[in-house]
Parts: C-alpha cells; sequence; structure tokens
C-alpha cells in the first residue's frame, strides 16, 4: 500500500540510504588565477587586453612628447622653465635650443629633453641612447658640451639615419598630400562643369516645353539634316561654350 511504502522508504533513509541522486562534482575550471594577483594587468601583446597603462606601438617615453610622427616634436615654451641645481648654479632648458636643434622634445613632467628623430625613426639595430629612453636627457649643465650634449648626439651615426629617415618620411608625406590635393581639385572642377550641363539641358527642356515646340526629330543620327530642336538648340549653345 502506500503507506507502506512510505514507512518502507523511511527505514530506508534511517538506515543511512539517499533516494536523492549524488550530482557529478562540476570540472575544475583549465583557466589558472593569475599569480600576480591582479587580474586586470596585461603586459603589451597579450591577447584580449583589459588594460593597459600605454599603446603598445608608441616609443620609449613620457605620455606629453610625440607619440606617433604624425604629430612632429613637442616643443612647449614656457614663461620659466624649472630650474635644477647643476654644480654651483641652477640651470634649465632654454628655448632657443629649439631653433638650433630641431629634433629636440621637452616632457614638462619629467623636465628633461628627448630626440624626435631617434625615438621614432631609429633602425632597429642602433645603439641605446639617453635620448630615447623613458627618462630622458636633463643634465643641463652638459647640454652644449661636445661630449655627451646635444653636439655629440647629432653627430652621431644612428642620429644622422634616424633624421635622413625622418626627412624622407616628410618628403613622402607632402608627395601624396600634393597628390590627393590635385585629385580632390580634379574632382571638383568635373563636378562643376556636370552641373552646368545639367542646368543647360534642364533651361532648354524648359524653354521648349514653354514655346510649347517640339523637341525631337524624325531622325536624331548624326546624318540627319533635322534632328529636333532639343539637340539643335544644345548644338548652338555648346559653339558660344
Amino acid at each position: 500500500t502506500h503507506w507502506d511504502r512510505t514507512l518502507s522508504d523511511k527505514d530506508k533513509q534511517s538506515e543511512g540510504g539517499d533516494l536523492t541522486p549524488h550530482s557529478a562534482e562540476p570540472p575544475e575550471s583549465p583557466i589558472s588565477a593569475d599569480p600576480t594577483g591582479s587580474d586586470d594587468i596585461f603586459q603589451c601583446g597579450a591577447q584580449n587586453p583589459v588594460q593597459t597603462s600605454k599603446d603598445c606601438s608608441a616609443p620609449a617615453g613620457p605620455d606629453d612628447i610625440s607619440q606617433s610622427r604624425a604629430g612632429g616634436p613637442v616643443q612647449p615654451v614656457l614663461k620659466v622653465f624649472p630650474k635644477t641645481q647643476h654644480g654651483n648654479r641652477k640651470r634649465a632648458l632654454n628655448e632657443s635650443w629649439y631653433r638650433d636643434y630641431t629634433w629636440l622634445e621637452y616632457s614638462i613632467s619629467r623636465d628633461s629633453v628627448f630626440c624626435y628623430a631617434c625615438r621614432h625613426f631609429s633602425l632597429p639595430n642602433a645603439p641605446s641612447s639617453v635620448f630615447r629612453t623613458e627618462t630622458g636627457f636633463s643634465n643641463w649643465k652638459k647640454a652644449l658640451c661636445k661630449e655627451g650634449g646635444f653636439k655629440d648626439h647629432s653627430q652621431s651615426e644612428h642620429h644622422r639615419n634616424a633624421m635622413f629617415a625622418w626627412k624622407q618620411h616628410e618628403m613622402a608625406t607632402q608627395t601624396k598630400s600634393c597628390i590627393i590635393d590635385s585629385i580632390n581639385k580634379e574632382r571638383e572642377k568635373k563636378m562643376m562643369e556636370n552641373q552646368a550641363y545639367i542646368k543647360t539641358i534642364a533651361e532648354v527642356l524648359l524653354l521648349t516645353a514653354t514655346q510649347n515646340i517640339s523637341q525631337r526629330g524624325h531622325r536624331e543620327s548624326e546624318d540627319s539634316d533635322n534632328r529636333g530642336n532639343f539637340l539643335a538648340i544644345l548644338e548652338e549653345i555648346a559653339k558660344h561654350d
């Protein structure tokens, strides 16, 4: 009976039986925890990065100088550049250095200068230089010295190669810009001509309609003596345009 089956089930449970099936334990996740203890830190080149502190394609250096070839050197002009102690006196960046060394770019946050050409156009095997590091050059006392300063860097082979590549890049950019401008001007000229043609055709159609004259002739081929009023008027206008 129903009550006998119910009591029998309770007896089985009291003896340690379990009528509810055990669910299988879920498999362990194949993704292991980050050993660094941070889930939102990824290095450049990692797949599907969630958070990065800087663009992977940008060269070394702080964020307030050029991050690509497009912008050119960053050369801010301040009323007073910050001074730092060098020897017996305090020294600072001189604005005139921008004119003498066009490749210079200055970081306000680091109070140091960098080489725009070497940062963006150096060869892969170029030796390391303080002018294309994260910290840059800030020894203003030696800035104009023959050794270790701007002149020494300007005369180095890797810098000259970078400067040559920079100038070639500028020439290619200007040439491309000139070609695009020429194409755009020609396209604009063609559009204006087509608009004038359409306007003339519309005026001729309006004229024939308001004067109630036929537009088409019996034969409109090239060898026809009478191709119709519409084509005849257009040919007459073309003689004076």
